[in-house]
């Protein structure tokens, strides 16, 4: 699937952030600086990439979303 998007600089300036601060790749850092930039909640399924950032808020463990309480 090809998905085109312009480049938004705050999520990439917050990426970049998120990258030094917790030691995470690029890739991962676009995700999580994406999902707080949009206000919404990340659900990962990476335990170990969790493991880094499940102290910001709107992350989740896969395990523990519940879709009936949303």
């Amino acid at each position: 699937m090809e998905i085109l998007l312009p480049v938004n600089l705050q999520i990439v300036n917050h990426a970049v952030m998120l990258t030094r601060k917790f030691s995470m790749t690029v890739y991962d850092s676009s995700y999580v600086g994406f999902a707080q930039i949009a206000g919404c909640h990340l659900i990962t399924a990476d335990k170990k990439l969790y493991r880094k950032i499940k102290e910001l808020p709107g992350i989740l463990y896969i395990s523990e979303y519940n879709s009936e309480k949303r």
